[in-house]
């Protein structure tokens, strides 16, 4: 799949992009007021640049997920804002941490992936840095917040993958063809 991904020619990945950004306003997450976060997008990953710029121009606020050092390397969340500097995986992120909120806070949360199926299970990059970040939605029945979206071309759907006891599932999955309704 990340082959695949990176196989696309760039014409083609911007076009798709935008299909699946345009899908994804059109589900009524995206309004003014609404706390968002989007990764930015690297090897291959579906571009959230136009899904961005729709966030923004309806007034949403926009976060960024940041990787931080302490007790073992977690997750939070950053306003969309300069400067940005790449983390030890070559990912942006923004630089400074002022008003950075753990996903718990967030209305949406939008996650790449390499892979899905129907149950809403991702395969990811491997870190297990949005799990973590999320595994509030799996301790806690009454905790609502935020809405997992993957976000992906829609090649990546896959038959069926393994949940591992510490996999969040996806709630939503939209992709430049779809939206898939997941189980979770």
């Amino acid at each position: 799949m990340r082959q695949a991904r990176r196989d696309l020619p760039r014409r083609e990945a911007l076009r798709l992009a935008r299909l699946a950004a345009r899908r994804l306003s059109m589900l009524g997450l995206v309004r003014g007021g609404t706390r968002i976060a989007i990764y930015s997008a690297v090897h291959g990953e579906l571009s959230t640049a136009p899904l961005r710029q729709i966030a923004e121009s309806r007034g949403c606020q926009v976060f960024l997920p940041r990787v931080s050092r302490g007790r073992g390397f977690h997750m939070t969340f950053v306003p969309l804002r300069k400067p940005w500097r790449a983390n030890r995986y070559g990912v942006p992120e923004p630089l400074h941490v002022h008003g950075a909120l753990p996903a718990r806070w967030l209305d949406v949360v939008v996650v790449p992936l390499v892979a899905f199926d129907a149950s809403g299970t991702r395969l990811g990059s491997g870190a297990g840095y949005y799990d973590r970040a999320l595994a509030h939605l799996a301790l806690r029945n009454d905790w609502r917040r935020p809405l997992v979206v993957g976000y992906a071309y829609d090649f990546q759907r896959v038959e069926s993958l393994e949940r591992k006891r510490w996999d969040v599932p996806m709630h939503l999955v939209v992709t430049d063809r779809h939206v898939y309704r997941t189980e979770a």
